[in-house]
C-alpha cells in the first residue's frame, strides 16, 4: 500500500468515525442514553470501516489465491452480519416456550387468567394452590396448541396463591387476588415499549420498575399501548420479545393493556391470541379496592352513539358514583403539545372531556407520545406516559395546560391511599420527574357529582 493510499484511507476512516461520534454526541446531549450515541457511531463508522478494510485487503494481500480467499472471507463475513437480524426474526417467528403471564378477564377478587405459549402443541394445564391448601390442576379446555390461556375462578379475595405451568417447568409464581375492602395499594403504569427496527429500551424500563418497586409492591401493571411495532405475519419475533421482557413483572402481577395503534395495524387477530380481557376486550373495566378502572380503545369508534361510546357511559353510570377514584386509560391522548400536529386530535377531547367531567373521572393515563406530559384540563389530571422503551423522538413543548413534561424513559407509580391518590413519575435511574396528589372525591367534591 503506497503512502498516498494509506493517507487517503486513513483520512477517509477518521472522517466517518468522527462524523459518527459527533452526531452521536449531539443525539446523546438530547437523550442521555448510550444507544443514542452508539447507533450513529456504528452506522457512520461502518461507512468508514467497511471499505477501508476492503482496500487494505486489496492493497496488502498478494495477488492470486490468497487475495481471493481474503476477499471472499471478508465479503462472507459482511453478508453474515447483514443477514443476522433477518435470521433472528425468522428463528423467532413461531411461538416458543414463553411466559407465563397473568391478567384479569373477570372479577379480580375471584379470578385470574394465566397465559403462555409453547414451541410445540401442548394441553393447557396449570397447577395452583394457596398457602396451606391443596395443589389442584386445572385444564383450559382447549385443544392442544401453542397459545394457552386458563381462567381460574372460585378464588378467595385478598388471598395469596401460587401457580406453575408444567409445560414450562417446575417454577411456582405467586400472585394475590384483589381485596374486598378499600385498602391502600400501588400499581405501575407505562407504555410505548415497542421495538423500532429491533431497538427498544423496554427491558431497562422493566428492570427499573422492579428496582424501584415500592415496599408493598405493585398489585398490577397498566400498559397504555403500543406493545409491538407490527402485529402480523413476519413479526412473531416481536411478540416473543414482548413476552420475554414483561415476564419478570407479568408472571406475578396482572398485566392490563389499553390497545395501541401499532398492535392493531391491519388486523387484531394476533393481539387476541395473547390477551383476552373478557367481553369486548378492546374496551373493558375492572374494580380494585374501591377504585374503578375504565380501559378504552382509541383505535375503535368512540364517537357519540357508537357501541364503545354507549358502553363507556353505561360503565361510568354503573361504577363511578360508588368508587373512591375513577381512572380512565387509553392510548391516544386527549391532548398533547408534541410538535407534530397529527398527534393532537381535538375531537377526542371534545367528545370525552364532558363525559369525564360529568362522572367525575379523576385521572387519565394515556400514551402515544414518546415522552412524559401532565396537563390539567379543567380540573382533570391528564398524564401521558409514553417512555416505555421505544426510541424517543420529538420533544413536546410547554403549553398553557402543561404542568410538567420531559422526554425521558420513565414509568409511573400510582399510590392509592385512604383519602388521596399520588402519582410519581420516575426516570429509569430512579429520580423523580413529577409527583402530585389527587384528593379523594368525597374529600373534595368532583365536577358532575
Amino acid at each position: 500500500m503506497t503512502r498516498t493510499a494509506t493517507r487517503f484511507w486513513f483520512g477517509y476512516l477518521v472522517f466517518w468515525l468522527l462524523l459518527g461520534i459527533g452526531i452521536g454526541a449531539v443525539f446523546f446531549s438530547w437523550f442521555p442514553y448510550g444507544i443514542y450515541f452508539a447507533v450513529p457511531m456504528i452506522l457512520f463508522g461502518a461507512i468508514g470501516v467497511i471499505p477501508t478494510i476492503l482496500a487494505f485487503i486489496w492493497m496488502t494481500v498478494p495477488r492470486g489465491r490468497h487475495r481471493r480467499i481474503a476477499m471472499v472471507a471478508y465479503l462472507v463475513l459482511l453478508a453474515l452480519i447483514w443477514h443476522a437480524p433477518a435470521a433472528y426474526r425468522a428463528w423467532n417467528e413461531e411461538p416458543g416456550n414463553d411466559g407465563p403471564y397473568i391478567y384479569w378477564s373477570d372479577d379480580p377478587r375471584h379470578t385470574i387468567t394465566i397465559a403462555w405459549t409453547t414451541a410445540s402443541p401442548h394441553s393447557s394445564r396449570v397447577q395452583i394452590e394457596h398457602t396451606g391448601g391443596e395443589l389442584r390442576s386445572i385444564e383450559g379446555g382447549q385443544e392442544p396448541g401453542r397459545f394457552h390461556r386458563v381462567v381460574v375462578d372460585g378464588l378467595a379475595p385478598d388471598t395469596a396463591y401460587r401457580y406453575r405451568v408444567p409445560a414450562l417447568g417446575t417454577t411456582f409464581y405467586p400472585f394475590r387476588t384483589a381485596p374486598e375492602e378499600d385498602v391502600d395499594f400501588a400499581f405501575a403504569a407505562y407504555g410505548d415499549n415497542r421495538p423500532w427496527s429491533g431497538i427498544t429500551m423496554h427491558r431497562r424500563v422493566v428492570d427499573a420498575m422492579l428496582r424501584y418497586e415500592p415496599e408493598d409492591g405493585y398489585r398490577f401493571i397498566l400498559n397504555t399501548g403500543d406493545i409491538v411495532e407490527n402485529p402480523d405475519e413476519g413479526y412473531g419475533w416481536q411478540w416473543r420479545l414482548l413476552l420475554r421482557q414483561i415476564q419478570p413483572l407479568a408472571a406475578t402481577r396482572p398485566y392490563m393493556i389499553a390497545v395501541g395503534n401499532h398492535e392493531v395495524r391491519r388486523t387484531t387477530d394476533y393481539f387476541v391470541r395473547y390477551f383476552d380481557y373478557g367481553g369486548d376486550q378492546f374496551w373493558y373495566g375492572f374494580d380494585y379496592a374501591g377504585v374503578h378502572f375504565m380501559i378504552l380503545s382509541t383505535e375503535h369508534d368512540l364517537t357519540p352513539g357508537s357501541e364503545q361510546y354507549e358502553w363507556m357511559r353505561a360503565n361510568l353510570e354503573a361504577h363511578a358514583e360508588d368508587a373512591r377514584f375513577v381512572i380512565a386509560s387509553f392510548h391516544r391522548p386527549l391532548m398533547t403539545y408534541d410538535p407534530r400536529d397529527r398527534y393532537d386530535e381535538p375531537e377526542r377531547l371534545e367528545t370525552l372531556l364532558p363525559v369525564f367531567q360529568e362522572y367525575g373521572v379523576d385521572l387519565v393515563l394515556a400514551g402515544h407520545v414518546h415522552a412524559y406530559e401532565r396537563h390539567l384540563i379543567d380540573g382533570l389530571h391528564h398524564v401521558i406516559t409514553g417512555g416505555g422503551g421505544v426510541l424517543l423522538w420529538f420533544v413536546p413543548e410547554t403549553g398553557p395546560k402543561t404542568v410538567a413534561t420531559e422526554t425521558r424513559y420513565h414509568f409511573c407509580v400510582i399510590h392509592v391511599r385512604e383519602d388521596v391518590m399520588e402519582l410519581v413519575a420516575r426516570r429509569i435511574d430512579g429520580t423523580v420527574i413529577d409527583r402530585f396528589e389527587i384528593p379523594r372525591r368525597d374529600a373534595a367534591p368532583a365536577l358532575g357529582r
